[in-house]
């Protein structure tokens, strides 16, 4: 199998329809999207939240990245600013808030190694 498809195998499988309940998913990943997006909207506000949390979420995507690019022998987000992935997840997150983490995660990756987001 080349690296696409192994990658698209691995992104697959974080989108498919199978529960949180069904393969023991824990952490960050299996909030809904809208958890993400609070804490985006109470941070900007000036509302008195954990500031590490976004740092959290941040580090939970670059470990989902790491784990798939080093299956794929890639560095998805080589030349990628934490803002510019914030932004990408707080625009997925609004459009789809019930959407576990993960989710998100998957959707990202996918849209930078397919090269969609360096094409914008």
């Amino acid at each position: 199998m080349n690296r696409m498809g192994l990658l698209m195998a691995l992104c697959l499988l974080g989108v498919s329809p199978v529960s949180a309940d069904e393969f023991n998913a824990h952490g960050l990943g299996t909030k809904p999207c809208v958890s993400f997006v609070y804490t985006l909207s109470s941070l900007k506000a000036g509302i008195e939240v954990n500031h590490r949390e976004i740092s959290q979420y941040l580090g939970w995507v670059n470990g989902y990245a790491t784990g798939a690019g080093l299956a794929l022998d890639t560095g998805p987000f080589k030349g990628v600013s934490g803002d510019e992935k914030i932004a990408w997840l707080r625009h997925y997150c609004s459009e789809h808030p019930n959407d576990p983490f993960y989710v998100a995660a998957a959707y990202l990756l996918n849209a930078f190694v397919s090269g969609e987001e360096k094409q914008r």
